[in-house]
C-alpha cells in the first residue's frame, strides 16, 4: 500500500471514528440528535449546502469503492517478478531472488548471518543485504564484494536486472573461531 493510500485511509477512517462517537453520544443524549437534525435541515435548504453534503457523501462513496477494490487485488503480482518469453510468461518470485541473494552472499569470506530483502521495482529489483562480518575484516572492501556477488548472482541465474544493492553491516559476530571457506 503507497502512501497516499494510507493517507486516504487514515483519513477515512478518522472520520468514520467521529461518526462513531456522535452516534454513541446520540444514543446516550437524544439532544445531541437532535442538534444534529437541525444543523442538517438548514445546510440542505439551500443548493449550496445540499451540493456540499452531496460531494461529500459522494467522496465518501468512492473511497469505499477505492477500500473495497484495493482490498481484493491480488498480491501474486507484487510478490513477483514477470520477464516474457518466446513460449510464455515466467513468474520468479521475490523469496526466490532473496534465496538467491543470501547464497550468493555465502561465497564471500568474512560475512555470517546473513539476511536478505528483495524489493521489486516495476520489473527490476532493488536488494537490501543485512549481515555481521567476522573480526579484523576489511568492511568497505567486504561490502563491495557482496554488492558486486549479489548484483552478478542474482542477474545470471534469474535474467532479473538489479537496480542497486545495500549493504548493512549490522555488528561483527560473535563467531570465536571462524574458518576459511574453501571452494
Amino acid at each position: 500500500m503507497n502512501r497516499l493510500s494510507r493517507a486516504v485511509l487514515f483519513v477515512y477512517a478518522f472520520c468514520l471514528a467521529l461518526i462513531s462517537v456522535l452516534i454513541m453520544l446520540a444514543a446516550v443524549k437524544k439532544s445531541i440528535l437532535r442538534g444534529f437534525y437541525y444543523w442538517a435541515d438548514s445546510a440542505l435548504s439551500s443548493k449550496a449546502g445540499a451540493l456540499l453534503v452531496f460531494l461529500i457523501a459522494l467522496l465518501f462513496f468512492a473511497v469505499s469503492i477505492f477500500i473495497i477494490v484495493t482490498g481484493f487485488k491480488s498480491k501474486r503480482y507484487k510478490l513477483s517478478v514477470k520477464k516474457q518469453t518466446d513460449i510464455g510468461e515466467v513468474g520468479i518470485s521475490l523469496d526466490t531472488l532473496e534465496n538467491i541473494a543470501i547464497s550468493a552472499v555465502g561465497k564471500v569470506q568474512g560475512i555470517t548471518d546473513t539476511k536478505a530483502q528483495v524489493v521489486k521495482n516495476e520489473e527490476n529489483v532493488e536488494i537490501t543485504v543485512r549481515a555481521k562480518v567476522v573480526s579484523g575484516m576489511n568492511i568497505p572492501v567486504l561490502s563491495e564484494q557482496v554488492q558486486r556477488e549479489v548484483k552478478q548472482t542474482v542477474e545470471e541465474s534469474s535474467g532479473v536486472n538489479v537496480n542497486a544493492v545495500k549493504v548493512f553491516i549490522e555488528n561483527i559476530s560473535s563467531q570465536e573461531s571462524y574458518r576459511i571457506k574453501t571452494e
